[in-house]
């Protein structure tokens, strides 16, 4: 459905309706065949993932009014796949590429195949690489989507050639808005040398 922020050349994105899903679809759907969405539309979800399964309206413009929130997921749900997308980069064979340092951050890769111009199905050797994700963990604040069209180095999976490009983003992003980093060391305490206090001798003034 239209986001409704208004941005000229929104498209609506195409998802099939699960009533009229076969054997087929269900499968192909699991996996990102047979849908469509925009940038922002993925971003959207994704901002909504991140603050407990409440979806906030799209602006183009700064406010310090509070958005009207909708509950469109279960918060159980959200937090539930909040943990999974930060398996997604920290896990010991997750898209490491998408780590940031100093702090904890969700995510997830894709890859999907263009459709051909003017024909049915997909183009030949024709793909757009993104990634989706949002931090600091501890308390998300941006979201942020990387899509890269027809990548002609390293590959064309978005784990190798998005992941990158969205950590080093979000690192940006989180230091320049001043955002507490979530793995500060701890606080060493200075071993101080106990101070003795010396006896005066009783000298002349």
């Amino acid at each position: 459905q239209d986001t409704g922020l208004g941005f000229p050349g929104e498209r609506v994105g195409n998802l099939p309706n699960y009533r009229e899903w076969r054997k087929a679809e269900t499968a192909t759907l699991s996996y990102g065949y047979g849908v469509s969405v925009t940038a922002i539309q993925l971003v959207h979800a994704f901002s909504a993932l991140a603050n407990n399964g409440r979806l906030a309206p799209l602006t183009l413009i700064k406010t310090d009014k509070a958005p009207q929130t909708t509950q469109v997921l279960p918060e159980a749900v959200a937090k539930t796949m909040q943990g999974m997308l930060q398996q997604v980069i920290e896990a010991p064979r997750g898209v490491f590429r998408a780590q940031v340092p100093a702090y904890h951050v969700g995510g997830k890769s894709g890859t999907a195949r263009k459709t051909s111009v003017g024909t049915k199905g997909y183009a030949e050797n024709s793909y757009r690489s993104l990634f989706a994700g949002f931090g600091p963990m501890s308390d998300p604040r941006y979201a942020i989507v990387v899509v890269i069209d027809e990548p002609t180095k390293a590959g064309y999976f978005g784990g190798l050639v998005s992941a990158p490009v969205f950590s080093r983003v979000m690192s940006g992003t989180l230091r320049l808005m001043n955002i507490t980093p979530d793995n500060l060391p701890p606080t060493q305490q200075a071993n101080a040398t106990p101070v003795v206090p010396l006896k005066a001798n009783g000298g002349r003034g």
